[in-house]
């Protein structure tokens, strides 16, 4: 049995998070674990206290934000082909393709290489439910929104259009937390401290705000396991991709860059970092391995010098399962 440390955000607040460009008319579709640690670690070198940071980047993992409707936690689908009966599949291809949550216990048998039997209600957009439900109502729902941006004095108001996320009642997200005990208090107040400041863009006219509530989540060991998934974001060191089999493997690689909004210095804020390519949650790779991943410094190289690191995180958290793919 795998115990993580559970964190959910609760009474969530509308909340954009960017895709690292100027455009605020689409939104990125998952709130991803390198940008939460990058949060943690900004609050805390903001509350002056940057000692200790790199312990927190090593040391720390989380989950990517999965959503959750009341006591149902969802999990991302793992890569691949679901493994569900022939009959399931040649009714339902089209709407199985679109899936990318499952609900928790369900994941557990999927992820044990379980073929299961999915009927229709079981399908709600990219959610599959554990039992078969007359109506299913998704967590959250983008919507767009016009905006006006006011320029200095005597320039046009250019108006605009912003996606934001919002969260159905009793719904919301949360993340998985992997962290050694003496660090637990720590992370524990910065999340909570994270909620107060807001995470995403437009935190000063109410985004991306929240409250936390903390507890733990069992996840059923795998007999038999022979991959491993992720439920993170991950940077692979150099060991880790000796160890894997890259064509044997199901994953997604995922562009990481974008500003440095969260800088504390306001000079460095229009600064573009470094970018990276991580494997995506849901990412299968081949064998049973206790991925270490590694952080990476994308501060600018055109500048003076005196900019400060710009950490990402890339230590996944993973879970063994069986795969029958070949």
């Amino acid at each position: 049995m795998a115990t993580f440390q559970l964190v959910k955000f609760t009474h969530m607040s509308p909340m954009h998070i960017g895709l690292g460009r100027d455009s605020y008319d689409v939104a990125a579709p998952a709130l991803h674990s390198d940008t939460i640690i990058a949060a943690l670690a900004a609050l805390k070198a903001q509350s002056g206290n940057a000692h200790g940071i790199d312990e927190l980047m090593r040391q720390v993992a989380v989950s990517s934000a999965f959503p959750y409707a009341g006591d149902e936690l969802f999990l991302p689908k793992p890569c691949g082909r679901l493994p569900v009966s022939k009959q399931s599949e040649e009714q339902y291809r089209k709407r199985l393709k679109k899936v990318r949550f499952v609900s928790r216990t369900l994941w557990q048998s999927l992820v044990a290489g379980d073929p299961i039997d999915v009927e229709e209600k079981q399908l709600y957009g990219q959610f599959l439910l554990q039992t078969p439900a007359d109506s299913f109502t998704a967590p959250m729902v983008h919507a767009t929104r016009q905006r006006v941006q006011v320029g200095a004095e005597g320039d046009a108001a250019e108006p605009f259009t912003f996606d934001w996320t919002f969260f159905r009642p009793g719904c919301g997200l949360y993340c998985l937390l992997s962290c050694p005990d003496e660090l637990l208090g720590e992370v524990k107040s910065l999340f909570a401290l994270l909620g107060e400041e807001g995470i995403g863009s437009d935190r000063t006219v109410g985004g991306g705000h929240f409250e936390v509530e903390f507890g733990t989540v069992d996840l059923k060991d795998v007999a038999g396991a022979n991959a491993t998934m992720l439920l993170s974001m991950c940077l692979p060191s150099e060991d880790d991709l000796k160890n894997v089999d890259l064509e044997a493997s199901r994953f997604e690689l995922v562009q990481r860059g974008g500003f440095m909004a969260g800088s504390s210095v306001d000079g460095y804020r229009h600064l573009r970092k470094k970018s990276i390519m991580m494997f995506a949650p849901g990412a299968v790779l081949s064998g049973v391995h206790t991925l270490s991943g590694k952080v990476a410094d994308l501060r600018p190289d055109a500048t003076d010098g005196e900019v400060h690191p710009v950490y990402r995180g890339g230590r996944p958290i993973c879970f063994p399962i069986k795969t029958n793919e070949q």
